[in-house]
């Protein structure tokens, strides 16, 4: 499989992350647990990872 990796896929991959972290937020929230504060969100962390991975 071909996959041609830009700034525009990676963009598609943070605004992916980043909707689903807000969403598993939300759900940590609602169940009283503590949401850390980090330097990094979870959303930019998740969008290297997976950039890193599908990049080969």
């Amino acid at each position: 499989m071909y996959l041609i990796l830009n700034t525009t896929k990676l963009i598609e991959i943070y605004i992916t992350c980043d909707d689903f972290a807000k969403k598993f937020e939300q759900y940590q929230l609602s169940q009283g647990q503590v949401v850390p504060q980090e330097k990094m969100s979870c959303s930019e962390i998740m969008a290297i990872v997976i950039y890193y991975h599908i990049s080969g």
